[in-house]
């Protein structure tokens, strides 16, 4: 675990500043470059947009109307790559495309616009659509046996595991020598004599401060890049167009497929499997408030209640069936459009002041192809000699083929306290890495046992996220490593016992770990305050 002092006090080639998913593929792939670098995160890694995502790998089926047709092609080759490379993590998965009487496109188009999503995916393609009719539709789907169906389309994508494919991005840069610390805030920059830059740091737990330096550094801030690039250029013409997204999760599981479906503001709407229930989302609206204040409102949950209640013809979503809600920011590039519904989602690199580079814009799919644009760029301005990317053929940390290379577990010594549903829990959520969860575990039968009944996360999981993950809050432990808060009742029935197991390994004082309870008790209340 990289701290502040590992990281102040030294000349980095690369300071990459934002630890979410364009971040750490550029830790990951300028250390793999040879580059000394080091990763800084003012919160905790996928702490925003990159751990509030829809959760899809996929070329963007949608971007076909507007005739982004490079950029659909970009994404497709991407996810093959990312079925590689995180096998564990991304998996694909069947979409269901239905259309409806009254719908702006019809039956046919969409069958030939599935069809061209495949000829663009080209030997990408992971499998052939299928037609199905109206009858078939309300067969297999009977959520929506009462709705104007005039047939559908099923198509492939995939399915990710948005914070944990970041974390591991971070954990796999770490593991080839980058330093990466999260809760730590640039709080100063200057430009040098030399042309370096030097570099305040806070780290926002303890309120230690350091200085370091870097030659190159890389504005990875997601919806904060404006406000970080204006440490150097007051006056700068903004990067950035915010788009706010937000998302439900059901306790209902309405089918094994993801279901499109076409919005009354002639957007796409998912309904995506997730663990035992749903997500529901995404919304697309302008934001211009506080960063920090981004939330689901009462109308976007009732907008998203609405459509699913219109379009199936009667499901109506109540306030008991929302587990929770996630809200993100898409941080898009401000170029001639102010619609964000239908502005670009490609990606910018900026270089400015010199050596300065900033991501604007851009889709978690191609984040490894970011980094790697943004890492050629790093070594022309450092006038070095091309080195050719090696992350496209690396796998992450963790993973392997979960079929055809299953793991050889190393089996606690009282495995009788390990139930079946926590071993397969910890096999997909580490991949490869379960062995050194499972070691841990067999220090004591404690760590073995169910943090809760209604879930098989166990105490183990708690320990390995301080050892090996970097994890220094319970609000880093719950939500962004065992993701307690999108479990029903959100793990308030939980976080006592994971806060016992963080005192205890981290020495905390009987104060500090009520401070900590009380904290994700409000976040989770903060995420469900409209439901009740």
């Amino acid at each position: 675990m990289a701290t502040l002092n590992q990281i102040a006090d030294q000349e980095w080639e690369v300071l990459v500043i934002g630890g979410g998913i364009f971040g750490a593929a550029v830790a990951r792939d300028a250390v793999m470059r040879g580059f000394k670098t080091a990763l800084v995160e003012r919160n905790d890694f996928a702490g925003e947009t990159s751990g509030r995502s829809t959760k899809l790998v996929h070329g963007g089926i949608r971007y076909l109307e507007h005739l982004e047709l490079g950029l659909v092609r970009e994404c497709l080759a991407e996810r093959t790559i990312l079925l590689t490379m995180a096998r564990h993590l991304v998996k694909p998965l069947p979409f269901l495309f239905p259309v409806f009487k009254g719908d702006r496109f019809p039956l046919p188009l969409i069958k030939l616009g599935t069809a061209l999503y495949g000829t663009l995916a080209g030997r990408n393609t992971l499998k052939t659509q299928e037609s199905f009719s109206a009858l078939a539709v309300k067969d297999y789907y009977p959520f929506l046996a009462n709705a104007p169906i005039q047939g559908a389309v099923k198509y492939y994508d995939a399915q990710m595991d948005d914070i944990r494919l970041c974390l591991e991005t971070v954990l796999t840069a770490q593991m080839e020598g980058a330093q990466a610390a999260n809760h730590t805030e640039v709080i100063k920059i200057g430009i040098r004599s030399d042309g370096k830059y030097d570099v305040v740091l806070k780290d926002t737990l303890s309120g230690a401060r350091g200085k370091t330096r870097a030659q190159v550094l890389v504005n990875a801030a997601g919806p904060w890049a404006d406000k970080l690039r204006s440490k150097l250029e007051p006056q700068h013409k903004p990067m950035l167009l915010l788009s706010k997204g937000i998302h439900l999760i059901v306790n209902k599981k309405f089918s094994g497929d993801a279901v499109v479906l076409s919005s009354s503001d002639k957007r796409i709407i998912f309904i995506i499997p997730w663990r035992e229930g749903s997500i529901i989302g995404t919304t697309d609206t302008p934001f211009a408030g506080e960063l920090e204040e981004v939330r689901a409102s009462e109308n976007d949950i009732e907008f998203l209640r609405n459509e699913v209640e219109r379009i199936t013809c009667g499901i109506r979503i109540e306030n008991k069936d929302i587990i929770t809600t996630f809200a993100g920011l898409r941080p898009l590039a401000a170029l001639n459009s102010g619609n964000t519904a239908k502005a670009s989602r490609k990606h910018h690199i900026y270089e400015s002041p010199p050596r300065f580079f900033s991501i604007v814009g851009g889709k978690y799919t191609t984040h490894r192809l970011i980094a790697e644009q943004v890492c050629n760029k790093i070594e022309h301005a450092l006038g070095r000699g091309h080195v050719r990317s090696r992350t496209a053929q690396t796998p992450l940390l963790g993973s392997f083929d979960l079929q055809s290379d299953p793991p050889r577990f190393y089996i606690p010594a009282q495995r009788s306290e390990m139930q079946l549903s926590s071993l397969k829990n910890l096999l997909c959520t580490y991949g490869g890495q379960i062995k050194k969860v499972l070691q841990i575990a067999n220090r004591s039968s404690v760590l073995q046992r169910p943090l809760s009944p209604q879930h098989p996360l166990i105490g183990a999981q708690v320990i390995y996220a301080i050892e090996h993950e970097m994890a220094r809050t319970l609000m880093d432990v719950c939500v962004r490593r065992l993701r307690l808060d999108q479990m029903p009742g959100c793990g308030l029935d939980t976080v006592g016992q994971a806060a016992d197991l963080m005192a205890a390994r981290l020495n905390w004082s009987w104060l500090q770990k009520e401070k900590e309870i009380l904290e994700y008790q409000s976040w989770v209340r903060q995420q469900t305050e409209f439901l009740f």
